[in-house]
């Protein structure tokens, strides 16, 4: 009871703080076009809440249902808050809402440990792990040997270190059925309200961020996230909401459960194709075109077909809304990307043989050799890892694929085979987005992507324990 009463408490604080830290900042956005101070002010009172809803015990419903569906939210709503701390000549430290709540949910599970028998380890796990050992060693030699600046090397070695904490943490906070159905719930509802703020946008001509705290005027081609106005981290964060709502739309009955996945499809892929990211784009209708055809040649129900395609059609408008979608997919402009993009790639194959094989260290880009960015994800971590670096992590990919296949093939839970739909459909788009783009070390992007795959370790955990015990899948 002395614990139902403190979930129950903080959950109330936690509503209430959220609603006037919201009027706050669209009151700091319109009239001081300035979100600095009352982001900080959210943080604090953000995790001062999370930390009484830990100190009740994450293995509480409630409790876990906070933690998951803000940390998902934050990842999805959260600005960059630029700090004075500068890592190199052209980049400086910034902090995000859930790099803190990233850190005191930690601190609080580290604490609760002892009330569990053990923490449990996705299928994904150890491969990366292995990859980030790889890395460290790369890394610290490169340091010596190369002269890579340490404190930009360990920025982005740590920045992986924290995807794969995302990771294991929402693996170990859900538990059951029931937390699965939060955290998709959480990710919808983040994509809604983006979608919702594009719109906005779109209405008004004022493109960019809720929250005014970087320069946004490099980044603008069309409207952006509510906290991030980068084209690849616009794009790239409705992965996950189009492809659950496409497993939604897939294995969920009735005629009206359809139509909402058909109007979220419409609402994700139009937010998409605004942010003008042509291999986001290209990568998510590749992506989605196979997943229909090989379910409509495997599955009796071939209305979910007619639904896809009307929402794809649904879709065509928002190309009009911004003419640059058209010219940047017109042959020439693809053709003069390509181009640009072989001339970056050469400079990255100019070292000799040996010293790629073995890598430069995390961060090397733009310090020891060629470009800050390598615009292809592959080659970035063949030059900054090596070919050992490299292989774990498509080893570490490929388990991940493998899991998300399995829940689709083997679970007869809509829910779980949705989670693996999102699971296969994110990172097969992601593998193709990574030709062009450094797409895993985008942090608004990837921090989403390892939230899913944290997600979906638990629901295979979920399903083996179904096995196991022969419980029958619930209702939808």
């Amino acid at each position: 009871m002395w614990l139902h009463n403190r979930t129950r408490t903080a959950g109330s604080i936690g509503a209430v703080f959220a609603v006037v830290s919201t009027v706050l900042i669209l009151v700091g956005r319109i009239y001081f076009d300035e979100a600095l101070p009352v982001a900080v002010v959210g943080v604090v009172v953000c995790t001062a809440m999370v930390a009484i809803v830990v100190r009740g015990g994450v293995n509480e419903g409630a409790a876990r249902w906070t933690l998951l569906g803000t940390l998902v939210l934050f990842v999805a709503l959260s600005p960059e808050i630029p700090v004075d701390i500068p890592v190199s000549v052209s980049r400086a430290f910034t902090l995000r809402l859930e790099d803190l709540l990233l850190l005191v949910v930690l601190l609080g599970w580290t604490v609760t440990l002892h009330r569990s028998d053990h923490v449990y380890l996705p299928p994904f796990a150890v491969p990366f792990a292995g990859y980030l050992a790889v890395a460290l060693v790369v890394t610290v030699v490169g340091i010596g040997v190369y002269a890579l600046p340490a404190a930009r090397a360990a920025l982005y070695l740590l920045k992986e270190v924290q995807f794969l904490l995302f990771a294991l943490l929402v693996a170990n906070l859900v538990k059951s059925r029931a937390d699965v159905s939060v955290v998709v719930t959480a990710f919808i509802f983040g994509g809604v309200l983006n979608a919702t703020w594009m719109a906005v946008q779109l209405a008004t001509g004022d493109l960019g961020p809720l929250f005014h705290t970087v320069d946004i005027a490099k980044w603008r081609y069309g409207p952006s996230l509510l906290g991030q106005p980068s084209v690849l981290a616009s794009a790239g964060f409705y992965l996950p909401p189009v492809f659950l709502t496409f497993g939604m739309l897939l294995y969920r009955t009735g005629h009206r459960v359809r139509i909402i996945c058909c109007a979220l499809l419409v609402a994700f892929l139009g937010s998409m194709m605004v942010t003008v990211s042509r291999a986001t784009i290209g990568a998510t209708l590749f992506v989605l075109s196979v997943f229909t055809f090989g379910y409509a040649v495997r599955a009796t129900d071939r209305n979910v077909v007619a639904y896809f395609v009307a929402a794809l059609l649904a879709v065509i408008p928002f190309t009009v809304l911004n003419p640059l979608i058209v010219r940047r997919f017109l042959p020439q402009s693809v053709f003069s990307s390509i181009v640009s993009r072989l001339e970056i790639w050469n400079e990255f194959l100019a070292p000799p043989v040996p010293a790629m094989l073995v890598g430069f260290g995390k961060g090397s880009p733009g310090a020891v050799i060629g470009p800050a960015e390598a615009h292809n994800f592959y080659l970035r971590l063949l030059v900054e890892t090596g070919i050992i670096g490299l292989v774990t992590f498509l080893l570490s990919i490929a388990v991940i694929l493998q899991t998300g296949v399995k829940l689709v093939v083997h679970s007869d839970d809509p829910l779980f085979r949705t989670v693996g739909t999102g699971t296969v459909g994110v990172t097969a788009a992601l593998l193709i987005v990574a030709i062009f783009q450094d797409v895993f070390i985008n942090v608004k992007v990837a921090e989403t992507f390892w939230l899913l795959i944290g997600m979906a370790g638990a629901v295979w955990r979920l399903y083996l324990d179904r096995q196991t015990d022969g419980t029958e899948p619930e209702n939808v």
